[in-house]
């Protein structure tokens, strides 16, 4: 009869060393995983604060003046870029292509997606959308900086909300400036507005593109204020802010 080596694993011996990893395993894949989601939420904190300074950079640059959410004038072309283009621009350096087809390219092949897309909202809605060349992205600038209702890119608009913005001229108190958004209704579900809408803070449903990404840990979505803080907001915050707003924005 063969003697078993005291150096070999007897088939118990097997099985109890295979159960005891699984269990090691169990224990540690909660923490593994809410390691995982910490350091996507710096990294989409990070991305807010580089396109915070990049606003700035951009008001310096001319005359203390914001851009428009959209429609700017400052490409040809038939995609006139929305706000992130321009700030990428100024993050960068230099300008994207005027050239929409090229343009596009840039932002699928370069770094404006690592600035402009969230890791976790890319995560939770299966990945990249396909490039656009007014600028897509998960970040949404407050829709006080809208195009002006005739279109006409006015910095003179009598229309409060819906014009250029000097940021001297702004005295806010509790509403965000930039927030990660999202779309919720039906279409390109892995895009986001480029507005986030003044006022509508809340986490409903309804198919706009224009409220906060409540996707962070704890459903909780993240601020960048006028002076360039940031911090973590909760849903129930959104709730408050969205009763107590309601379209009547705070950037006055």
């Amino acid at each position: 009869m063969k003697k078993v080596s005291q150096s070999e694993f007897t088939l118990l011996e097997l099985l109890i060393v295979i159960a005891v990893i699984g269990i090691l395993l169990t224990l540690l894949t909660p923490s593994l995983r809410s390691a995982k989601v910490s350091a996507m939420t710096g990294v989409s904190m990070s991305n807010l604060n580089h396109i915070y300074k990049g606003t700035m950079t951009y008001a310096s640059q001319n005359g203390g003046w914001m851009c428009l959410a959209s429609n700017n004038p400052d490409h040809s072309g038939n995609d006139k870029p929305n706000w992130r283009v321009l700030i990428y621009e100024s993050i960068q350096g230099e300008n994207m292509s005027s050239e929409k087809g090229a343009r596009k390219e840039e932002m699928e092949n370069g770094g404006y997606r690592d600035i402009m897309y969230c890791p976790i909202t890319l995560k939770h809605r299966g990945g990249y959308p396909a490039a656009h060349g007014e600028g897509r992205g998960h970040y949404g600038l407050n829709k006080y900086f809208g195009t002006t209702p005739d279109n006409s890119n006015s910095e003179n608009s009598s229309s409060p909300g819906y014009k250029h913005i000097s940021f001297a001229a702004l005295n806010n108190e509790y509403e965000p400036f930039l927030m990660p958004t999202r779309k919720s209704g039906t279409g390109q579900r892995n895009t986001s507005g480029h507005n986030l809408g003044g006022g509508s803070y809340g986490a409903d449903d309804d198919g706009k593109r224009s409220r906060p990404s409540y996707l962070y840990p704890r459903v909780r979505s993240m601020a960048c204020m006028l002076d360039g803080s940031m911090s973590m907001k909760s849903v129930s915050w959104g709730a408050q802010h969205h009763s107590k707003l309601n379209d009547d924005m705070n950037f006055k």
